[in-house]
């Protein structure tokens, strides 16, 4: 007897046993894969302080590991930034369009590429910039 090994629509991903601690009063979430280097840390600061956000204050950064789903039940209500991860590491099967803000019950998603990649690729940074002023519109405007 043969198993269909493609059933599943999607990956399937393991669950750690201890949950992903959530800080509250974080303005953003950023779920990164587990390895990232100093340059994409550099890259991500430069970036959310474009949009107002000091990273180490404002924003939160999550790694995951790859093909584990973080358990979280609980989410903030704050935009989640997906760099190189994908939102099933949340249990969310959604796809998301690169670049593009996406309400899901009540919260903005975004999917880019890896910090890295997004910032050796001019496209991909004006994207990532359109999308950012979409979320957090500047207040003198």
């Amino acid at each position: 007897m043969k198993f269909n090994l493609n059933f599943f629509e999607s990956e399937l991903y393991q669950i750690p046993s201890k949950p992903l601690s959530i800080e509250e009063g974080r303005k953003a979430y950023i779920f990164l894969g587990q390895e990232y280097s100093e340059e994409e840390l550099d890259f991500l600061t430069k970036v959310m302080q474009a949009v107002g956000l000091q990273l180490k204050e404002d924003v939160q950064l999550l790694t995951t590991p790859p093909k584990q789903s973080v358990q979280i039940s609980n989410i903030p209500l704050a935009p989640c930034f997906f760099f190189g991860v994908s939102p099933e590491v949340l249990g969310l099967h959604l796809e998301l369009p690169l670049y593009q803000l996406v309400h899901y019950k009540n919260w903005q998603l975004l999917q880019g590429l890896a910090p890295r990649q997004i910032a050796q690729q001019k496209n991909h940074k004006l994207a990532l910039w359109r999308a950012l002023q979409e979320i957090f519109p500047a207040k003198n405007s």
